[in-house]
């Protein structure tokens, strides 16, 4: 199974300083959260963050044995710590995948897509779930804890955008409203989606998958 990684686990995963360092300032407003009860974040990294990049992952892997796509990669150097001795490795970082057919291609990336906006939904809920949890608590629990709702409400906001983000690409998808590129492998033309990022210039556009995993304003 080939993953498809953020832009910036690439950047943490050289340095273990770094990499801890990003541990904790994940994990330090996950206690917080948990401590007062806002399961939202908790939801949302298992189903944002795990479930469903674990799943796009495998199921590329398998219509990769199928033949239905290639994985565009290439190869970098990175420093990797043994034991904390510095040694430099060679790796094939995946950018994208090809499909041979353009209407798989639209069929599973707008499938990844409804799916990542269904999630969205749920964490939006878990959210709700929160915010009028602590809503009505508010006034037989300590000062320290009213800090629950308003978090509630900032994950509420959050999960909001990044539902609209992935409807607005689900529908993208549906449409074709995208950039193809072609190329080809052993004679047999390939290709491979690509979206507008907002507010750039010069038409600058990225792999549809990274703008789907990838928080980014739309």
């Amino acid at each position: 199974m080939i993953a498809y990684p953020p832009p910036f686990f690439s950047y943490y995963s050289g340095s273990p300083l770094k990499a801890i360092a990003w541990v904790l300032v994940c994990m330090l407003p996950l206690a917080v959260t948990m401590l007062l009860d806002v399961r939202s974040a908790l939801g949302g990294i298992a189903l944002l963050g795990v479930l469903h990049p674990v799943w796009v992952s495998m199921r590329l892997s398998g219509l990769a044995v199928r033949n239905k796509l290639v994985y565009d990669s290439h190869s970098e150097q990175r420093t990797v710590y043994v034991q904390g001795i510095p040694v430099s490795d060679t790796v094939s970082a995946l950018r994208n995948v090809f499909f041979y057919s353009a209407e798989d291609m639209r069929d599973e990336l707008t499938r990844f897509a409804c799916v990542r906006f269904l999630l969205c939904l749920v964490c939006m809920g878990l959210a709700v779930r929160d915010l009028l949890q602590g809503a009505t608590a508010w006034q037989r629990v300590p000062d320290w804890q009213l800090l629950a709702p308003v978090m509630a409400g900032g994950l509420l906001v959050f999960f909001a955008w990044r539902a609209r983000c992935c409807f607005a690409l689900w529908q993208q998808g549906l449409r074709r409203q995208w950039q193809v590129g072609v190329v080809s492998l052993d004679g047999v033309p390939a290709s491979a989606a690509y979206v507008s990022v907002p507010g750039a210039g010069g038409g600058t556009t990225v792999p549809y998958l990274e703008a789907l995993l990838t928080p980014r304003g739309r």
